[in-house]
């Protein structure tokens, strides 16, 4: 479940949180990886969109609509701190330099967002808005 994906639970609150999703997002888009929410058998599905929404302005809706690739609105995410944080190599070069050039983001094609949920039918706003993959065997097959 964890490989060439970022994946987060909902579950583990330090898995959650606003600057480990910011970084975790960051480098899916930059590396083209996938950007998973475990949602587990949470049921409120209205959290979802305000856990993203300190780190840009209506992310979770970025996300599901593709619009967060589109203008190079994904460096929204990057913080003038990350040049010399470390994080992808990080260097005193600035914010647009080095690993945080756009050019650097050469797999956006790659990238994917998905939300993993152990609830038979996800909230149909949301259903309707992506490929619904269910696994749980159903119960009616008697």
């Amino acid at each position: 479940r964890y490989k060439d994906a970022n994946y987060h639970s909902m579950l583990y609150p330090q898995e959650i949180e606003s600057e480990r999703l910011r970084m975790s997002l960051l480098g899916a888009i930059r590396y083209g990886k996938q950007f998973v929410i475990d949602m587990g058998f949470v049921e409120t599905w209205d959290a979802l969109p305000l856990l993203l929404e300190p780190l840009v302005p209506d992310l979770f809706e970025h996300l599901m609509t593709g619009s967060l690739l589109q203008d190079e609105c994904y460096m929204k995410l990057v913080r003038e701190s990350d040049a010399t944080s470390g994080q992808f190599g990080g260097t005193s070069a600035g914010v647009r330099g080095n690993q945080f050039d756009p050019e650097q983001f050469n797999c956006l094609g790659d990238f994917m967002f998905g939300i993993v949920t152990k609830l038979k039918n996800p909230p149909h706003d949301i259903a309707k808005r992506m490929y619904v993959v269910n696994l749980l065997p159903d119960d009616d097959s008697d």
